[in-house]
Order: C-alpha cells, then structure tokens, then sequence
C-alpha cells in the first residue's frame, strides 16, 4: 500500500470518527440518551421494521447503547465471515447476531480473543451466536450450483 493510498483510508477512518461522534452527540442531545427520545410509537414501528428488528429489541438495543455490538462483526471477520455480505444475503441472521452480541455478558471474554487472536479456536466456549456463526460458516463454505 502506498503511502497516499494509507494516508486517505486514515484520512477517512478520522473523518467518519468525528462524524459518528457529532452523531452521538446529537442524538443525546436532542433524542435522550438512547437516541430514541421524542420518537412517535410509528417511528419507533417504522425504524424497527426497517431493521428486522421487534420493537421491543429496539428498545433494548437503543438502551445499550451505540456500541453494544461491536463484537459481532468483529468476530465474523474472525471467523472468515465478511459482515457485510452476511447483512444482505442474511440480513435477519445478521440482525439477530447483533442483538444476540448487545445482550451478552462475555464482552470481555470476546474483546480479550479477538485482541489476541484465539476466536476462531475458542469462541464456541462463550458466545452466544456460536450455533448462528457455525451455520453461516458452513453455508458461506458450499459451494455454488451455477
């Protein structure tokens, strides 16, 4: 990589940090600090559909927080799984693996494996998406009828 080419993905990477940190700023200035505050009930279905999401899932989630899953597509990548092919080809999996991910209580567990390395050999002993993961696994390795 030259190093123009480094110097514009940091470029970008800082650009993109400094708007989703304005974003948050924002949404808890102005919507609470679940984002979701001044939201109608219609809101809250439409946002909530849109997602594949239950809007009971989208309150929780909302009240984790904005980075309450940011394990799951970490470990996909991990596991040779790329997490943005999987939100369009399995986007209710997918869905699904984020909350699984918000409500888990292994954070440091997972966090410490991905540092480190040892997820593929060991996150079948904590993570909740492990059954979800191995399936996507075993699908994304068969081969393609053409």
């Amino acid at each position: 990589m030259t190093n123009s080419v480094a110097s514009t993905e940091q470029g970008s990477a800082s650009i993109l940090a400094a708007l989703g940190a304005w974003w948050r700023n924002f949404t808890v200035q102005h919507h609470g600090a679940d984002g979701m505050h001044g939201l109608t009930a219609a809101d809250v279905e439409n946002i909530a559909r849109d997602i594949g999401l239950s809007e009971n899932d989208l309150y929780d989630l909302a009240a984790k927080g904005g980075h309450a899953s940011d394990q799951a597509p970490e470990m996909m990548r991990a596991l040779g799984l790329d997490p943005n092919e999987l939100e369009h080809t399995e986007h209710a999996a997918f869905a699904d693996i984020l909350v699984t991910c918000a409500r888990c209580h292994e954070k440091r567990h997972c966090t410490h494996d991905l540092k480190s390395g040892a997820s593929a050999a060991h996150f079948e002993e904590y993570c909740l998406n492990a059954n979800t993961l191995n399936a996507l696994r075993a699908i994304a390795a068969t081969p393609r009828a053409s």
